[in-house]
C-alpha cells in the first residue's frame, strides 16, 4: 500500500510540488505548541499502540488456553 502511495505520489509530483509552494509561501502558520510537540505526536500514537498490545496479550492468552 505505501509503495502504491508512493508510485501515486511520483506521478503527480509537478502538480503537488505546485500546490506546495503556493500552501507555504502564502501561509505564515500560528502553532499553539512548540513544533518539537508535533514531531512526538506519532511517536506517542505507535508506543500507545505497543503498551496496549502489551496489556490485552496476556488476555488473548488467556482467552486461547480457556478455549482449548
Amino acid at each position: 500500500m505505501i509503495v502504491a502511495d508512493l508510485l501515486i505520489l511520483y506521478y503527480y509530483k509537478d502538480q503537488i510540488l505546485v500546490i506546495w509552494k503556493k500552501l507555504t509561501t502564502q501561509v505564515i502558520p500560528k502553532f499553539k505548541y512548540k513544533w518539537w510537540i508535533y514531531l512526538l505526536l506519532p511517536i506517542i500514537g505507535i508506543l500507545m499502540d505497543f503498551v496496549f498490545g502489551g496489556l490485552t496479550f496476556p488476555i488473548k492468552i488467556l482467552l486461547e488456553w480457556i478455549k482449548n
